[in-house]
């Protein structure tokens, strides 16, 4: 009986991946990777819990609970690692500078931004959102800045699907 639990376990599991799978690149979404990548190794637990069993029922192959146990748990510590190292640098809050400097830059080419004083990208999950500040014209209407900030927003998500761009304005101060 313990085997037959086995061997639902491991098809349900196999099933469970290959839709979390299949959703995690359509989606392009690392959690649903994630939870792929997490029940790929329940299944392979399983697998190794049918194949010991199997083993030691049917061919009296004692040593072979342990050698699975064994295969078993590097997979999970390798899948472990995998995860680990992926989503370590959104977890920092850490965005690529390069792209960042091309959002800047972007941004700055817009007619009535006259810096471009400070800018962050943040990934949300797969997403990615933008907080700009950028000063104008100390005399621009506040009307006017608030349109010039939903038209870069709309920039930003068609020309590199940021979904989320929240601008600030402030007025430009010469410097000295």
């Amino acid at each position: 009986m313990t085997l037959v639990g086995a061997a639902v376990a491991l098809v349900i599991m196999l099933g469970v991946w290959w839709l979390n799978r299949r959703a995690g690149r359509r989606l392009n979404n690392a959690a649903l990777s994630a939870a792929a990548q997490d029940s790929l190794s329940d299944a392979l637990t399983s697998l190794g819990t049918l194949v010991a069993i199997g083993g030691a029922l049917w061919f009296q192959f004692k040593w072979l609970d342990g050698v699975a146990s064994l295969v078993v748990g590097m997979f999970i510590l390798t899948a472990g690692v995998k995860i680990f190292r992926e989503s370590s640098l959104n977890l920092a809050d850490y965005f690529d500078p390069q792209e960042e400097a091309t959002f800047k830059q972007v941004i700055a080419q817009w007619p009535g931004v006259r810096d471009v004083t400070a800018i962050k990208a943040h990934y949300n999950g797969n997403m990615v959102t933008l907080d700009v500040i950028i000063a104008v014209d100390p005399e621009m209407r506040v009307q006017d800045s608030y349109r010039l900030g939903e038209a870069i927003e709309e920039q930003m998500r068609r020309q590199f699907g940021i979904v989320d761009t929240d601008v600030m304005a402030v007025p430009y101060i010469k410097k000295s």
